[in-house]
């Protein structure tokens, strides 16, 4: 089994204390785990939005997340856009809506045969019946 890994985890390895559930999570997992390039652009996106301040510390985690990662970063492919156009069509069918970001995420889920590791499983819970599944590493 493999997993991609949500933005909002991601994000989680750079805060002070890592929640022990996903420091144990990724340890057990790590040789499966993927990021998307989506998660780099959310990231590098979010640098250039950050107070002046703060882009020079935040810019440095997103080049100690692609370091640290360097081998697991799986770029978005045709194969996983093909899979987007129907996970970005289904939602609104059912008068839901989802983010561009993260149904790009469950596209390359779904095409690469993925797990998505969130803290948000509610929120791709919309997408189960399109064959999406979730974890949720910090439920422990």
């Amino acid at each position: 089994m493999s997993w991609l890994i949500d933005t909002n985890l991601i994000s989680l390895c750079h805060k002070r204390y890592l929640p022990a559930p996903l420091a144990d999570w990724l340890a057990k997992n790590e040789a499966e785990c993927f990021i998307s390039t989506v998660t780099i652009a959310e990231m590098r996106f979010g640098v250039e939005l950050a107070d002046a301040e703060l882009r020079g510390v935040l810019a440095a985690r997103v080049d100690q997340t692609e370091n640290d990662f360097a081998e697991a970063i799986e770029a978005v492919d045709t194969e996983t856009l093909i899979h987007w156009k129907r996970v970005f069509a289904f939602p609104k069918s059912i008068r839901r809506t989802l983010p561009c970001e993260d149904t790009l995420l469950a596209a390359q889920c779904l095409a690469k045969g993925h797990v998505l590791a969130t803290d948000n499983t509610r929120h791709f819970a919309v997408l189960k019946p399109l064959g999406l599944k979730t974890e949720k590493p910090l439920a422990g």
